[in-house]
């Protein structure tokens, strides 16, 4: 019987710390005050307490391929994504309910490895 439990609560456990988080880009459209970057490049959170999602607004200089990490305390990469990002602003939404309560560094890196933005966000269940 204690094998049975085991066996359940390893499930759920792999299927919980396999579940994905995503990265949805919004339609672009008016950049709402609280999410403009005012330099050529950069990240700005909507907010850094945050429950299911974030938005950010990823501010790029030039289009191409970008890649989206969430880092953890120990500077871990926990999830990362690459986008294809337009020049100027990209509206984005990151879905990371999957995540343990903690809090997390989200950064934003161009295809040669050059730092677009980081910034820090906390995780609340």
């Amino acid at each position: 019987m204690k094998k049975f439990y085991i066996l359940i609560i390893l499930s759920i456990l792999l299927i919980f710390s396999c579940s994905r988080d995503d990265i949805e880009m919004q339609p672009y459209g008016e950049i709402p005050d609280i999410l403009k970057v005012s330099y050529p490049q950069g990240i700005r959170l909507e907010k850094y307490i945050v429950k299911d999602d974030i938005r950010i607004n990823l501010k790029s200089p030039e289009r191409g391929i970008s890649r989206i990490r969430i880092k953890d305390i120990q500077d871990r990469t926990i999830s990362q994504e690459q986008l294809n990002i337009i020049k100027g602003n990209n509206l984005l939404k990151i879905y990371v309910r999957a995540l343990p309560k903690d809090s997390y560094t989200i950064e934003a890196v161009d295809e040669t490895g050059n730092l677009i933005g980081r910034d820090i966000f906390s995780l609340i269940k």
